[in-house]
């Protein structure tokens, strides 16, 4: 029997792909604790040929292929089967979102793929995404591709992988594959920037700053909530300030631009792309952080993430499906859809006690190798807190 872990993502290429950079740093804290990782990407959108290079996460490095997009499917079968058989992994990891494998968001090379690989390892599958859900019943399109996509999904926890443990970040996700007779084990997701410093800079008096962090559109229920927050500051002296962080320069003059129009009487700052340290020094100043994205899936969120990990209470107005937007009670505590000052009491006091350790890579790189030790004991997975003995 092999040993390790073989994980397979869609594309490597460092701060352009989220799930790839995700793994990535999974991989290097397994790789710490002791275990053999190597990442492959079968779909690399910024390679032009097969590309095996190691790469570097903080302080470490990983073995990795790379595989350009438009690489044949006998191509890259070949290229796959050759790497896992020189690996031999005890454990193959699928980190699945069907656009990172097609542009349409129907990986079917990719499941072809799979069914013809050779392999004795065991499977994980992490859902980072499943399959979309149609705007209107009327766009034909739309349907065929979610009907596809629910298809691709049910063939890899199914007779296609068969994996032995499933994850994924969102309860709404784990209640959508559970009715697929699936069960999916909750896995946090760590934030994209951690916290740099302990202490809180100074700001002046009698502001209160929101911050929006990567995600910067301002949908109705986003500028709704806003102008709530102002009023109620208003009415007892205090003045707004909205800082935009991270993005390119169009997306953020758009977004001050919505926001401006929205809300008259607030000071836009407009910090943009920020190296990492002086984005956790912005959200350590902040008070509030704001986010878009629907609320029942901020817990596959990086940004949010963020937020939490310098214990900032969340505004997440977007709401279309009232499940919980993580599996932990304590961080839908410091989550707020709607604003008022109790409610906003209530989360911050939530956000200033949690255990941010949650969300860490670490303890998250522990969940995971405890649950598929658990699963296959004799394919156990090191972590931090496994004997040395376990290893082999």
């Amino acid at each position: 029997m092999g040993s390790g872990i073989v994980f397979i993502c869609g594309s490597l290429e460092p701060g352009r792909d989220g799930v790839g950079d995700y793994t990535r740093r999974l991989a290097t804290v397994l790789q710490r604790a002791g275990n053999r990782v190597h990442l492959i990407a079968l779909y690399d959108k910024q390679v032009a040929r097969p590309l095996p290079e190691v790469q570097i996460e903080g302080d470490s490095s990983v073995t990795t292929l790379r595989l350009p997009y438009a690489t044949s499917v006998a191509e890259r079968l070949r290229h796959l089967q050759e790497e896992v058989d020189a690996f031999d992994p005890a454990w193959i990891s699928l980190q699945y979102v069907p656009h990172a494998f097609n542009k349409y968001g129907l990986p079917l090379g990719l499941l072809y793929t799979l069914h013809k690989l050779r392999t004795a390892a065991a499977w994980h599958i992490m859902f980072h995404e499943l399959w979309i859900t149609p705007s209107s019943a009327l766009d034909l399109k739309q349907q065929l591709i979610a009907t596809l996509e629910h298809r691709a999904v049910s063939w890899l926890i199914g007779t296609g992988l068969r994996p032995q443990v499933i994850h994924t970040h969102l309860p709404a996700y784990a209640r959508r594959l559970l009715v697929k007779g699936a069960t999916a084990l909750p896995l946090p997701l760590f934030a994209n920037i951690d916290r740099r410093t302990t202490e809180t800079p100074a700001r002046p008096a009698g502001t209160f700053r929101a911050v929006f962090f990567s995600q910067l559109s301002a949908p109705p229920a986003v500028t709704d909530f806003l102008q709530q927050l102002y009023r109620q500051l208003a009415a007892r002296g205090e003045h707004l300030e909205i800082y935009l962080l991270g993005g390119g320069p169009d997306k953020v003059a758009r977004a001050a631009g919505e926001l401006s129009a929205a809300l008259p009487g607030v000071t836009v700052r407009t910090p943009g792309f920020l190296p990492a340290a002086e984005i956790s020094h912005h959200l350590a100043q902040a008070d509030l952080g704001i986010t878009p994205v629907l609320h029942h899936e901020i817990g596959k969120s990086g940004t949010v993430a963020a937020f939490l990990t310098h214990r900032l209470p969340v505004a997440a107005p977007v709401v279309t499906d009232r499940t919980p937007s993580f599996f932990l009670p304590e961080l839908n505590a410091a989550v707020l859809t709607q604003y008022s000052e109790a409610e906003f009491q209530r989360a911050r006091s939530a956000a200033a006690a949690l255990d941010t350790g949650l969300i860490s890579a670490s303890r998250i790189a522990a969940s995971l190798a405890a649950d598929l030790t658990a699963a296959q004991p004799d394919r156990p997975v090191r972590s931090r807190t496994t004997p040395a003995t376990l290893t082999e």
